[in-house]
């Protein structure tokens, strides 16, 4: 062991006095010794001898008045520590007169200096054979055990004065501790070996003060308790002799005391604030700490630690960490499958309500399945096993818990009981049931009997039963009597439990004590969706009935007097929900501190449910603004392939979370993908469900953006990997004959790719209902289709049945649906290339057709096409190596592209006339299709040809695409104005489909003159801006006039300044301070924004830029200056102008004005002339 530090060695000193007092022993006999008997140290000589830590000598005495040697004190405290379990450093103590050769000494002499227990002196030697002094015994026996003494002691000594002074509090302490008991200390005198022993076996005796040394584990219970173990008694603990740095202590108490035994305390800590996964901790203790105070608080993965069921109605779910309350309480987060519904709790499919509740440990949720009051049912069934699915749940901290899936099964064999019956106030029956009764007997008054009498001789309001607990609050209308009834329950056992046992009628004792007490508002809160306000008492509210007048006011607005706040009863707390249009509910929910007040005077007060006033109170409660961007938790594609669920981490803004603009989906190659529609699953405000055209297998990528939380937070931008795996089974679109020499051939034509060795497989195939025959062969003749060559001994014949085998696969291995297909052959190959069913011939940007036909190719040649200009069919030309087709599903995709473009950004090529495209007209075709046919001259449309749609999606211009404007040239922006590359659908603009950053968007709407141009109107700001360059976003559908989706303007897209600087206001400075209008005076001229001169310009051609009225003028020679935003004239000699009544503005008496703004837009003249003012 190498040398410590000082911290460790006072641990070792510790460790030393530990170990001495657990071993020591009674005393043996000094008698082994002949020179003891009589000696006042004789006992504690016995005592150490016995241990082994000091010995005699070889004549058979112990020599006590002999003086100590430091080399003997060294050996003596060696063994000491070595017993104490202390090991040998692996270096030697490095003493010059420590000889390596005198082992004992030189181990002993290693330890103890390790230790720091004993040291050299300044030359560096240890001094074995010189004796020690009292003085320097003193400091050694303190050191190493740990003593202190009082900070008030006063000491007996009566010759400390003689002593060194760094040894006089050494001295005081062995005193203190009883160590020593002289009032004469002698503290130069050599220390003898009796005295020593004394010293030593006082010193264990000493009952040593716990400290933070004594502290021997820290266990970490949970994430807001430690229990701390000492060696050692503690009788008490006090909150502020502990610390742990960052964490705020909430509590210590004392778990279990000192054991006779092993003398350990355990001290339980609890904390205010958790401890942090993956930090280490330290706890000190009267500040101080050791290495063993230490705790490391271990990175713990969120799971579900277990799913059970309660009852019939009601699962338990247990997690091992705290939750996020609104991922735990969402019932999209469960599926269940009960045997019967196998869905999402949120979905439609669950009839009857479902709830999760995070409860009181935030540890646990529990569901209930059935909570209304109807006969209808939907809960577990009785000893059949349930699938609980748990996926998007989340810890407190926001840590996502994986997916996990649970079975469970509830075994119901116990008829269900009363657990208890009580009052709320004088007017409500509270019964408690044992477990889930079903809710429609429950709250069925008939049931019940006060003293043999039904409820409705009492009166009675709506049951409300609350399926969480098992519990019905029955209200009545007329208040009970202060005296104990009998109240019987499921009279003639007309209630049940799920699994159909009976309650047995009982009666049960029913205590009305009036409680006189006055009740009092106790808390109001907003629900974490803002949308309720509780007002919670200390004395439930009455039933019904429960106001008198208006007494509560929240932020100045009358809470019962308002239209648009609902207020109803719910468990004794008035709950505030919105009710109609109107302002008054969001401002109780907004975002700050707001004021209650509750009257209660003659006119205007709460009842409690004793019929009792309840004391008028003020309080407030805050509404804290959340600042939490939400993110995308999990996207998926549903099965079909059909729609994409993306889940946020929160409830999301239901017009930007619905707005499908905000979604992107591409292909792999970079394609776009149409999203048709984007709306909230159903039940569901954090998952949204994008619909698409059934997407086939691949990989995709789908970008989310611009979506807010319903406090206004947007949303980073998100991008994920989407993988489609194909499941869809191909079928068989036609069987036909050959023709020619191929008549003894069958074709065979599937759906999409297959795998090709089971298509080519002559066992997959029946004709006429037997095996194909020896001697047939199959070729592959595409991706998806087939020829079935038949040997000459067969023929084939048109209405034979054929049947294909579902042993063939397409090429993910999905079967051919049901047990195989089955037809006949039916037609034959002919020459009937041409458009697919369904499909168009579209023009996909300036000079890029794409045709789709109905057969894959292998071969196609350019000159079988033949394209129209909106003139003639001769013009258009692609060359060969321009033209491409991708085989898929049965289908070819043709790309013809163009040397040059050929139609505009709205698909024309000339005014409004589309591109034609047609077949060839005569001659033979050399576009040929896998099965050998080709075209006829009829295809796409003959002569005439077919007229390619657009498919271009509008772009805003490349150059000044978006620019800000001051239309009504008063200096502050008023529109920003877009020009897109083709006519724009008007019909789709609206205030809300677009945002401008800073701004309030009033409209937008196409240009009366120009239909590529939209007008975005914004509300002017109060101070010029015309310098300001806003950034746009779309925030809804912008089509062209042929229907194609603008998709641009998905983020924030800056303007470009393109309002002109104009003059906002003229000021006169009287320079001279002669009170007059003359020479040197200033005209200060302010602008909307930064001005300076055109290039070229110089200052003094200012002079012709402006012009006052009346023949005003600045005088002879003016000079100019510029600074920002403002242009200084300096008056001439003989200026005219008179200040209050002349006006100033630009003109353009040069060729152009001399001004500019920063991004070079010139100067203009203003909406009105500006009054020269002082």
């Amino acid at each position: 062991m190498a040398y410590q530090p000082k911290s460790y060695r006072k641990f070792l000193a510790g460790t030393v006095s530990a170990a001495v007092v657990a071993s020591a022993i009674a005393p043996v006999a000094s008698a082994s010794f002949t020179d003891v008997a009589g000696s006042v140290h004789a006992d504690d000589i016995a005592t150490l001898v016995a241990k082994g830590y000091i010995k005699g000598y070889a004549d058979g005495t112990f020599k006590p008045n002999k003086p100590l040697t430091r080399g003997e004190a060294a050996i003596i405290f060696s063994r000491i520590l070595k017993d104490a379990g202390v090991k040998a450093p692996e270096q030697g103590a490095g003493f010059p007169d420590v000889p390596a050769s005198k082992a004992e000494l030189a181990e002993a002499v290693a330890i103890v200096k390790a230790a720091g227990v004993m040291g050299g002196d300044e030359k560096g030697n240890f001094n074995p054979n010189a004796n020690i002094t009292r003085e320097q015994m003193v400091k050694v026996v303190v050191e190493a055990f740990k003593l202190t003494k009082p900070a008030n002691y006063t000491t007996k000594i009566t010759d400390l004065d003689k002593a060194g002074s760094w040894a006089r509090e050494y001295i005081q302490t062995l005193e203190a501790n009883g160590v020593t008991k002289n009032t004469e200390f002698a503290p130069k005198q050599n220390v003898t070996r009796g005295q020593f022993a004394s010293f030593v076996v006082r010193a264990m005796n000493v009952k040593k003060e716990v400290s933070a040394a004594d502290i021997t584990a820290v266990k970490l219970v949970d994430e807001k308790t430690l229990e701390v173990t000492f060696n050692g008694e503690l009788k008490e603990v006090k909150k502020e002799d502990f610390a742990i740095q960052g964490v705020e202590i909430d509590s210590v108490s004392i778990k279990a005391a000192a054991a006779a035994e092993a003398k350990t305390t355990v001290v339980v800590i609890k904390t205010k604030t958790a401890l942090q996964e993956g930090k280490s901790y330290s706890v000190s203790y009267k500040g101080q700490t050791t290495d063993k105070a230490k705790v490391d608080v271990p990175v713990v993965t969120p799971k579900v630690e277990s799913v059970s069921a309660n009852n019939l109605n009601q699962i338990l779910v247990k997690f091992n960490k705290e939750l996020d309350k609104d991922s735990a309480e969402n019932l999209a987060n469960y599926t269940l499958n009960n045997g019967t519904v196998n869905a999402a709790l949120n979905n439609a499919a669950w009839t009857e309500a479902p709830k999760a509740t995070l409860q009181a440990d935030g540890k646990s949720v529990l569901i209930t399945l059935d909570t209304d009051t109807d006969s209808t049912r939907q809960t577990l069934a009785n000893q059949i096993e349930s699938k609980l699915t748990i996926d998007g749940v989340k810890t407190k901290d926001g840590k996502a818990i994986a997916k996990s899936e649970h079975k469970f099964s509830y075994t119901d064999a116990t008829v269900p009981t009363v657990e208890s019956v009580s009052m709320e106030g004088n007017k409500v029956i509270v019964v408690k049931f044992s477990e889930a009764v079903k809710a429609d007997q429950a709250v069925n008054v008939a049931n019940y009997q006060i003293d043999g009498v039904s409820l409705s001789a009492y009166g009675v309001g709506t049951p409300q039963w609350d399926a969480e607990k098992n519990e019905v609050r029955i209200p009545l209308t007329t208040a009970l009597a202060d005296k104990t009834y009998k109240l019987k329950v499921s009279v003639n056992n007309g209630i049940e439990d799920i699994a159909g046992y009976k309650l047995l009628q009982v009666e049960k004792d029913l205590t009305v004590v009036t409680d006189k007490t006055v009740g009092k508002m106790t808390e109001v809160s907003v629900a974490a969706d803002k949308s309720y306000v509780l007002v919670k008492f200390d004395k439930a509210l009455a039933p019904s009935s429960f106001v008198t007048g208006q007494p509560l006011f929240i932020d100045g607005v009358n809470v019962f007097n308002s239209s648009t706040i609902s207020r109803t009863i719910e468990n004794g707390a008035l709950k505030l929900t919105p009710a109609g249009a109107g302002t008054d509910f969001n401002t109780i929910i907004a975002n700050g501190i707001h004021a209650v007040n509750l009257k209660s005077d003659d006119n205007n007060y709460l009842v409690d449910a004793y019929g009792i006033k309840v004391a008028a109170g003020a309080t407030s409660y805050n509404v804290v603004a959340d600042t939490t961007k939400p993110t995308v938790e999990n996207v998926k594609v549903n099965e079909g392939a059909t729609t994409i669920e993306v889940k946020f981490s929160e409830s999301v803004d239901s017009a930007t979370a619905q707005n499908r603009f905000n979604y992107t989906l591409k292909k792999a190659d970079g394609s776009v993908v149409t999203i048709s529609n984007a709306t909230f699953k159903s039940g569901s405000t954090n998952t949204v469900q994008l619909t698409v055209s059934a997407l086939a297998a691949g990989n995709y990528t789908l970008t989310v953006q611009n979506v807010k939380d319903r406090a206004g937070n947007t949303m980073d931008s998100y991008s994920t990997s989407l993988s489609v795996a194909d499941l869809v089974a191909p079928t068989v679109t036609a069987v036909k004959q050959g023709t020619g020499s191929n008549s003894n051939s069958i074709y065979v034509y599937f759906s999409e790719a297959v795998n090709t060795a089971t298509a080519t497989d002559v066992n997959n195939y029946l004709y006429n209902n037997k095996a194909l025959p020896a001697g047939t062969s199959i070729t592959a003749l595409s991706a998806s289709a087939v020829k079935i060559t038949l040997p000459s001994s067969t023929t084939v014949t048109q209405g034979t049945p054929f049947a294909v085998s579902n042993n063939v696969t397409d090429v993910a291995g999905n079967k051919i649906a049901g047990y195989g297909y089955q037809t006949t052959v039916s037609g034959t190959v002919t020459n009937d290339l041409g458009l697919a069913s369904g499909t168009s011939v579209v023009v996909v940007d300036k000079k890029t057709v794409k045709v789709t036909l109905n057969k894959e190719l292998k071969t196609v040649v350019a000159t079988d096409f033949e394209f129209n200009n909106g003139t003639d069919w001769t013009t258009l030309t692609v060359p060969q190596q321009n033209v491409s087709y991708v085989n898929k599903d049965g289908k070819a995709e043709i790309t013809f592209t163009f040397t040059n473009n050929v139609v505009d950004e709205a698909g024309y090529v000339t005014g409004t006339t589309p591109l034609k495209v047609r077949v060839k007209q005569s001659g033979t075709y050399g576009t040929v299709a896998v099965d050998d046919s080709t075209f006829q001259n009829t295809a796409l449309s003959g002569e005439s040809g077919t007229a390619a749609a657009d498919k271009i999606a509008p772009t805003l211009a490349s150059t000044n695409g978006i620019v800000t404007v001051d239309s009504n040239k008063n200096g502050k922006i008023d529109k920003i104005k877009l020009t897109f590359t083709e006519a724009i659908n008007g019909n789709y603009l609206s205030a809300t489909t677009f945002d401008v950053s800073g701004y309030t968007v009033t409209g937008a709407a196409l240009d009366g003159s120009d239909s590529k141009v939209v007008w975005i109107t914004v509300a002017e700001k109060s101070t010029p801006d015309t310098d300001a360059t806003p950034n746009i976003v779309r925030l809804g559908t912008v089509k062209d006039a042929n229907g194609n989706d603008f998709t641009g303007l998905t983020t924030a897209s800056a303007s470009v300044d393109q309002a002109a600087p104009v003059i906002i206001s003229a000021k006169y400075v009287d320079a001279n301070g002669d009170s007059s209008v003359s020479a040197g005076d200033k005209v200060e001229i302010t602008f909307s924004e930064n001005v300076k001169l055109i290039s070229g310009a110089v200052l003094a051609a200012l002079a012709d830029d402006f012009v006052l009225s009346s023949s005003g003028s600045f005088g002879s020679t003016p000079t100019f200056a510029i600074d920002g935003n403002k242009v200084t004239v300096t008056l001439g000699t003989s200026p005219s102008l008179t200040v209050g009544t002349t006006t100033v503005e630009l003109t353009s008496t040069t060729s152009n004005v001399s001004l500019e703004d920063n991004t070079g837009v010139d100067a203009i003249v203003s909406s009105t002339p500006k009054t020269i003012t002082n």
